[in-house]
Order: structure tokens, then sequence, then C-alpha cells
């Protein structure tokens, strides 16, 4: 018997030893899962480590950082630069001189990216507003357009470049200042200037076809021959041959009578056109409605008509017509060129004015040129050989 419990014994022992530990001891909790933080690799991608790495002393590193980290589709590793960048509290001028480095182009990318909003998008403002300024800066203009004459070619070069940057207001300044200078070999290099803002500069030169300066008028049609603006066709072959200017502004004056548009509208159908004062030697620009745009510019071509075939009463007729009503339109006053016309205007062309401007609905122009007639004081142009009345007793019917 006591044999057999040995043996037993030595049995059970045996299977015991052959369980596994794992089996043999109570079961633990599991581990806890590593945090996100201890589960990020290390970055291993060259170009995202070299933007980290880049050494940062001056604010276009850390700009070029951003953006560079940006393009690579890391934005959040951009972020805590673009804190460090903003801490710098940078002056105007250093947020100008980040535009000027990088392109307005790239900080709209800054200020479009959504992971780095807002302070990207108004970091990225703050420095275009700044540049916008400093660009638009009178005196900083004023002498651009003085280094278009400079000894140095570089200079030339860069004020011709900053000019054409700084927009409207730099097209203006070239502009006032080549109606200014005298002489000859400066205007040639402010002209040359202004071929290079095109597309900016092609509104205030057409603005200025209206002076009755002859050397400044060659060198507009000049510029605007070189530019190859085809609204200005008509004037241009004024230079050259008068007989193609009158066709082509025979044709221009039709598709304008025909409803055909000269100029692109904004949002609310309106149009930016200039116009040039000689006595003050200043552009200025006012936004009419379409209609009255094409108004305008119709009276601006049929009164060079007229000034290339003063012999033709039908054309003086239309240029009375139309300037009149632009001119009721603009300032309420005949300009100089609708002026001279009307002077020379005897007693049967405001009654052909007249008549005309009722038939075809130009208000402006029939009460302008009514009231001419009655300073007038001639009785005569209340009677005509014909079974119709006078215009200016069917005038009291309009």
């Amino acid at each position: 018997m006591i044999r057999r419990i040995t043996l037993l014994l030595i049995a059970v022992a045996l299977v015991w030893c052959c369980v596994p530990a794992s089996a043999q001891q109570p079961a633990l909790p599991p581990a806890e899962a590593d945090s996100p933080a201890e589960q990020l690799t290390p970055e291993t991608n060259p170009a995202v480590l070299a933007a980290l790495e880049l050494p940062r002393t001056e604010p276009k590193h850390y700009l070029s950082a951003i953006l560079a980290l940006v393009n690579l589709k890391r934005p959040e590793l951009a972020a805590p630069i673009l804190e460090e960048l903003i801490a710098l509290k940078l002056d105007e001028k250093q947020q100008a001189a980040l535009v000027d480095e990088f392109g307005s182009h790239r900080l709209l990318q800054l200020a479009r990216e959504t992971s780095l909003a807002p302070a990207g998008q108004q970091f990225a403002e703050a420095c275009m507003t700044a540049a916008a300024a400093i660009a638009h800066d009178p005196q900083r203009i004023a002498k651009l357009v003085t280094d278009l004459n400079a000894p140095s070619d570089s200079v030339r070069n860069a004020a011709r470049f900053d000019l054409a940057s700084a927009g409207e207001p730099g097209v203006v300044a070239a502009l006032e200042a080549l109606a200014r200078e005298t002489d000859p070999q400066r205007r040639q290099a402010i002209a040359a200037a202004v071929v290079t803002m095109d597309p900016s500069a092609v509104d205030p030169l057409l603005g200025m076809l209206s002076t009755n300066n002859p050397t400044l008028r060659h060198d507009l049609i000049r510029i605007l021959k070189a530019m190859h603006v085809t609204l200005a066709k008509p004037f241009i072959a004024t230079e050259t041959s008068t007989v193609s200017a009158e066709r082509l502004l025979d044709e221009a004056i039709g598709r304008s009578k025909r409803g055909m548009r000269a100029f692109a509208t904004d949002e609310n159908d309106t149009v930016a056109l200039w116009h040039w004062d000689d006595t003050t030697k200043k552009l200025g620009v006012t936004r009419y409605p379409i209609e009255e745009a094409q108004t305008i510019w119709s009276a601006r071509l049929a009164l060079e008509y007229a000034r290339l075939r003063p012999d033709q009463r039908l054309v003086e007729c239309q240029a009375l017509v139309l300037g009149l009503e632009a001119d009721a339109i603009t300032s309420g006053r005949p300009s100089p060129a609708v002026l001279k016309l009307l002077n020379s205007a005897d007693g049967d062309m405001l009654n052909m004015v007249l008549n005309a401007a009722m038939k075809h609905d130009f208000p402006r122009a029939a009460v302008a040129a009514a009231k001419t007639l009655g300073k007038r004081g001639d009785a005569g142009v209340l009677y005509v050989v014909s079974p119709n009345s006078a215009p200016l007793a069917d005038a009291l019917a309009y």
C-alpha cells in the first residue's frame, strides 16, 4: 500500500512539472498601451529634418522653414516656429521685407493654410498690408520716378520694376511726371518705364488722350502703340493715315451705337474711366454705369473724328451731341474740345444738335443745346423751310 501511494505522488509531481509556467501563476492585468507621444516614430524625411534644423537668426529664416514644412504637408511642425516668428514682433519694414523676399503668393499660401489658422492668416495679412503701405508711399514713388533717369543701369531697372510693382499709384506718378517733364531724353526714359506697366497703365493712358498738348499726345500714342492697345488703334492711326483713322473711328462709334461694349464691367456693371486735366496736369478716375461709360467713350471717339474732319457738319453735329451728353455726365460743364465746337457752331448747327439729341434720346445734350440757343437769343432758329416745326419748338413737347 505505501509503495502504491508513493508511486502516485511521483506521477502527480511529474505532471505538475510539465504544465507551462503561465498556467502555474495567477493571471496579471494587461499592460497599459503606450501613449501617442511614445508611439511616434522618429522623423526620417531628410527634407523635413533640413527645414527643422535650419538655423533661425533672421525673420526670413523662420518664414522659410514654415513655408517649407507647409509644402511638405507637415504644418503641425511649422506651428511652433510660426509662434516664435510672431513673438519677434516685426515692424512694418521687416514685414514688408518678407513680402519682397518670398513674394505675395507665398504669403497667401500661408494665409490659406487652415492648420495654421488664425495665426498664419493674421501674420500674412499684416505683412502684405505693410508691404502695400510702403510700396504706395508718395515720397518713395517720387524717388522711383527720379531714379528712372539715374546714371546707373541697375538703379534705373530697379526703379522701373518697383514702379510697376506699385500698381496704380506708380502708373499715375509716372504719367503725371511725363506730362510735366520738358527734357526729351528724360521723357523718353519715363515713357519706356510706362510701357513696362502694361496692362495697369492702359486705362489712364486712354484717359489722357483728351490732352490738347501735342507733344504729350504724341508720347501717349507712341506708348499705346508699343503696348498694342486695341482700343487706341483709331487714335494711333491719326499719326500716319487720316483716311485709316476716319474709318477706324467710324467703325468704333458704330459698334458703340449698336450696343457693343468697349469695356469690361465689375460686379455692379460699372466701369472705371480715367480723365485728364491739362491745367493741373493731374489724372483722376471715376466709376460710371456701363451705359454712361459707353457714351463718354463714344464722345471721345466722335471728338477725335471732328478734329480730323472739321469741314463735315454731320461729323461736327455727332461730336457735339455725344460731347455735350458726356460732359453733362462727367462734370456738368463743356470740356475744352466741346466748348471749341460749341463756340463755332451757328444757329443751324445748334438746331441740328438739338434735333439729333432728341431723336437719339440724349436728354442732357438736348438741354445743353436748348440753353445755348436761348443764350444766343436768335429768333431765326425758330423758322424752318419745311412742313416740320423748329427743333426748339419740338423740345417743348420732348
